[in-house]
């Protein structure tokens, strides 16, 4: 994995900042807006979620002031975004599909098994 995709699934994987991402993916908001939706304990905290989101790319601030806790925050590239994301549920939704066949096979191996080792006839 390259460094790059290792920043942006640690942005993501932290729970706070995937919260205030998320909370961006519904439209733009002030810092204080969106960090206070968070129910983040501490503005600084906050912040340095949001600018680890905006390392990576995903948001973008409005420009002006470094240190302006009213400049809006929103999606750097929204589109895309809303793309990956689908993308993501659908290999999320196989992968679980996936895996309850596996399930679904495993019990009718050991149901089998438990058949034929009791001299039962398995219907």
């Amino acid at each position: 994995m390259d460094d790059r995709t290792a920043q942006l699934l640690e942005a993501l994987t932290a729970a706070n900042g995937r919260l205030l991402f998320e909370l961006l993916r519904e439209g733009g908001r002030r810092e204080v807006d969106v960090i206070a939706a968070a129910d983040e304990p501490a503005q600084p905290t906050g912040n340095r979620h949001l600018h680890k989101l905006r390392a990576v790319g995903l948001i973008r601030q409005e420009e002006g002031k470094p240190h302006a806790p009213g400049r809006m925050w929103d999606v750097a590239h929204p589109a895309e975004t809303e793309e990956l994301f689908e993308a993501l549920f659908a290999l999320a939704d196989a992968i679980e599909h996936a895996d309850r066949e596996r399930r679904m096979q495993a019990r009718k191996a050991l149901r089998l098994s438990r058949a034929q080792r009791l001299g039962i006839r398995e219907a």
